[in-house]
């Protein structure tokens, strides 16, 4: 899926050489800027998080990967897809509640902790993770 000002994400997947199989992917965030093409992510990022955007890019990003997953799951294609989150969007997100609502188990959706300095409210994060695996 691609916004109109050319984000959009890209699915990398993890293959099982041993089995010659697929066994999840990991979801990306590309921008293609109309005027300068490819925008690196040591640019994207720092720069979304300075304007305050990082938790609306992220619900771009969940949207789209559990659009994906239901997809995924009307063809009966069980793999879970992996997204990179901070402690911040983390808090935010209500992923646990969109999974169940888009009747998905949450076993589907992967989360990669991005390197960042852990809040104070650690225990809202636990609470996060918590409601993910229940």
């Amino acid at each position: 899926m691609t916004t109109e000002g050319g984000l959009r994400v890209m699915l990398q997947p993890q293959y099982d050489l041993a089995n010659h199989r697929v066994v999840g992917a990991e979801a990306l965030i590309r921008w293609r800027h109309p005027l300068h093409g490819d925008i690196p992510l040591s640019i994207l990022i720092p720069m979304v998080d300075k304007l305050g955007l990082d938790l609306l890019l992220f619900s771009y990003i969940e949207k789209t990967v559990i659009e994906v997953l239901g997809i995924l799951d009307r063809q009966n294609i069980d793999i879970p897809i992996a997204i990179n989150a901070s402690a911040r969007t983390l808090f935010a997100a209500g992923l646990a509640t969109k999974m169940h609502k888009a009747g998905l188990p949450a076993r589907r959706l992967k989360i990669e902790l991005t390197e960042q300095i852990i809040p104070d409210n650690e225990l809202a994060l636990s609470a996060s993770i918590m409601a993910l695996l229940s």
